[in-house]
């Protein structure tokens, strides 16, 4: 598993665990800043910046939910929520 830039430090130090026994989202986690956010997998898509298929997520964090590109970096706050089923 590659790590990617964490959104918050900006540091390739975010990787990813999933863990359905506990929760149905990916848990993306930065060892270098402690940053967490959770995942709806269900909801990648596209990233309008770079284009890259299924880069852009729907994450939530500590402070709402965001759109966050793996491959280009853009971080957006956004209105949009998980669709699955919470814990």
């Amino acid at each position: 598993m590659s790590a990617l830039n964490c959104p918050q430090c900006k540091v390739r130090a975010i990787v990813w665990s999933l863990d359905d026994e506990i929760s149905p989202f990916t848990r993306w986690t930065c060892s270098h800043c402690g940053y967490t956010a959770e995942e709806d997998e269900t909801r990648e898509r596209a990233c309008s910046h770079c284009e890259t298929q299924r880069a852009n997520l729907l994450v939530r964090d500590s402070t709402g939910f965001h759109r966050w590109c793996g491959v280009c970096g853009m971080f957006e706050s956004t209105t949009e929520e998980f669709t699955v089923g919470e814990v």
